[in-house]
């Protein structure tokens, strides 16, 4: 398994240089803007702007380089497909759980490798930012990172349960494009529920059916953003373990999928279309005998 698991690593490590290079640019961007804030151009604007700007330059080194590090969980299915690693698998002794568990154990080691550069990361922006470290700056990064494998077994349990590129992306991108519909259809939801309160709580103002332009300029959108904040932390701080138990049993429930999907045949998940279509070429053509026409026999 030390072979797989190597080879999963080795082709991405393009990728790693990549993000990593890609996260140290931007945290060199921060630290600048940090140190202009103290010796240079921005320490004559007001002290609440410089204030605010050091804020959110912090707060988007924190959480905003996170993207950048994605790159760790590179997609090597396309490698598979390309160099049609299952049919050189199924000719190796290597078990069908080898080959599911040294994809899942090298995620894990590059999610980790993640994690331990994330957090050197944040406590030398807090050195340099004078912030205080707290937990929830590694939550939000491990929260993040299981996501993110989440979304890679799945597309993993999709290659191999299609054995068809074309037909397990589209199941693995329209099953994500549903979630976003979803999450489209709470958003709105909510700024409805917003506009309802808005209007419980003013009952003097006369505002016609829909958001109109009043009431987007009245409406105090960060008192119930705020409000919901608490709300969703609330429940995160008191109910986590549900969550984690959800998303552990899902990761084990595909895994176990997986594994039974790489055990089928190939003639089972069903041919490509290039490979029913039967190869022509125009030198092939004239090497096969053409057929008698009708009424010559001889």
């Amino acid at each position: 398994m030390k072979g797989l698991i190597f080879k999963e690593i080795y082709l991405t490590r393009k990728k790693i240089y990549i993000s990593l290079g890609i996260y140290f640019f931007l945290m060199l961007i921060c630290v600048l803007v940090k140190l202009s804030a103290v010796h240079g151009n921005l320490r004559l604007l007001s002290e609440e702007a410089v204030k605010n700007t050091t804020n959110i330059t912090f707060y988007l080194a924190i959480f905003g380089t996170m993207l950048a590090l994605s790159g760790f969980v590179a997609d090597n299915i396309n490698s598979d497909i390309v160099s049609r690693w299952s049919d050189f698998q199924r000719s190796t002794p290597m078990s069908e759980k080898q080959v599911v568990s040294a994809a899942y154990i090298s995620t894990g080691i590059m999610l980790l490798s993640m994690l331990v550069v994330h957090i050197l990361m944040t406590l030398m922006l807090c050195a340099v930012f004078g912030e205080i470290f707290h937990a929830y700056f590694v939550l939000v990064f491990i929260t993040f990172a299981f996501l993110t494998f989440i979304m890679y077994i799945f597309r993993l349990f999709c290659f191999y349960r299609f054995r068809q590129q074309k037909k397990a992306q589209f199941v693995f991108s329209a099953t994500f494009f549903c979630l976003y519909l979803a999450g489209c259809f709470v958003i709105i939801n909510r700024l409805l529920a917003y506009q309802d309160k808005f209007k419980a709580e003013n009952p003097q103002l006369d505002i016609e059916p829909g958001l109109s332009s009043d009431l987007s300029d009245n409406m105090e959108f960060s008192k119930y953003l705020k409000e919901d904040f608490i709300t969703v932390k609330n429940f995160f701080i008191s109910y986590w373990w549900v969550l984690v138990i959800l998303l552990i049993a899902l990761s084990v429930a595909l895994y176990f999928i997986s594994v039974s999907a790489l055990k089928r045949p190939f003639d089972l998940a069903g041919q490509t279309l290039e490979d029913k279509k039967e190869k022509k070429s125009f030198f092939g053509s004239l090497s096969k005998p053409k057929k008698a026409a009708k009424g010559d026999e001889n």
